[in-house]
């Protein structure tokens, strides 16, 4: 039994870190515009649209091509693996390419920003346009992920390098396609600014998915998880009684994780997060083992200094009937 119980509280941290990762990875283009400001008015990569897929089909083995006449390709192609081939054939995906004038010629470019396939981290590619449809000039390789295009005057744009392995410094760069750290370059610990520049509504995620995976020690019968999302100053309020502080609740809670079935369920229905990103509130229905609404929980998180989200006030109350508020 107690293999068992160690199993459960492994799955289920398991899965709250595998959803922390996904969630809390850092937002590149707004930390980009911290550490740039002028950026701010430039165009997302992200936002500007994607070729036509009949048209890439058509053109790429143009693509390639023009590619492999390019004397930087050895910055991304190694024997054992080519990047133009992942990336236009055996990966291919349609959401990677952009097209845009970056050079300001009139001319519609066509851009790869994503994997570097065959390196570590990212890649940008930019096949340039012409009157004729694509130009015959050596492709712009730049080894970073393009994160914002400044569509007028210089046409500058903005990139990161994330780092690789033990290094967790990026390098933030103002540029253009030839030289993409000509302007500027900086150093900077991504992640201790992600909380910072993340939206409300990565935050608002991040809560819920922390609020799912803590109801989810309930049902895996995991005490020991139960307790690692609850804050060491945190205060439930019972229905006899208050319990202050991590170690009470462990123990008041302790009863309802015993036996084979848990006795409710709940889940998140309603979160709001702080704009400051510190404290967010979630709320939703409490339900029996049949599946019955029997109360709604009423839940405050705190963002710890680590990032993780952790619950510091806790209130349950009867199911309401009023109608549903607008």
């Amino acid at each position: 039994m107690k293999r068992m119980f160690v199993f459960f509280w492994f799955s289920v941290s398991l899965a709250a870190a595998a959803h922390a990762a996904d969630s809390e990875r850092p937002n590149y283009g707004r930390i980009s515009e911290k550490v740039f400001p002028e950026t701010r008015d430039w165009r997302a990569i992200d936002s500007l649209p994607s070729p036509d897929m009949d048209s890439m089909l058509r053109d790429r083995e143009l693509l390639r091509s023009i590619y492999l006449e390019t004397e930087q390709r050895i910055l991304m192609e190694r024997p054992e693996c080519s990047f133009i081939t992942r990336a236009l054939y055996e990966h291919f995906d349609l959401k990677r390419f952009r097209v845009a004038d970056l050079d300001g010629d009139g001319f519609v470019d066509i851009v790869y920003s994503g994997d570097g396939e065959c390196m570590e981290g990212y890649a940008t590619v930019v096949w340039f346009g012409a009157e004729s449809g694509l130009a015959a000039r050596p492709v712009g390789i730049i080894p970073s992920l393009l994160l914002k295009v400044e569509m007028e005057g210089l046409r500058r744009i903005s990139c990161v390098i994330i780092g690789c392995c033990a290094d967790v410094i990026d390098e933030y760069s103002i540029g253009d396609i030839g030289n993409p750290g000509r302007y500027a370059q900086v150093r900077v610990h991504s992640a201790a600014l992600a909380a910072e520049c993340a939206t409300n509504e990565a935050l608002a995620l991040q809560v819920r998915e922390a609020e799912k995976a803590f109801a989810q020690t309930m049902a895996a019968r995991a005490h020991l998880a139960f307790e690692s999302y609850v804050a060491d100053e945190a205060v439930f309020f019972g229905q006899q009684r208050v319990l202050r502080g991590r170690a009470a609740v462990a123990a008041g809670w302790k009863p309802f994780f015993e036996g084979a079935e848990a006795p409710f369920s709940w889940e998140p229905e309603r979160v709001e997060v702080l704009d400051s990103g510190t404290l967010a509130f979630s709320s939703g229905p409490v339900r029996d083992p049949e599946g019955r609404q029997i109360g709604t929980f009423n839940s405050v998180w705190r963002r710890e200094a680590d990032g993780r989200w952790k619950i510091v006030f806790d209130k349950g109350c009867p199911p309401c009937d009023c109608p549903p508020k607008p």
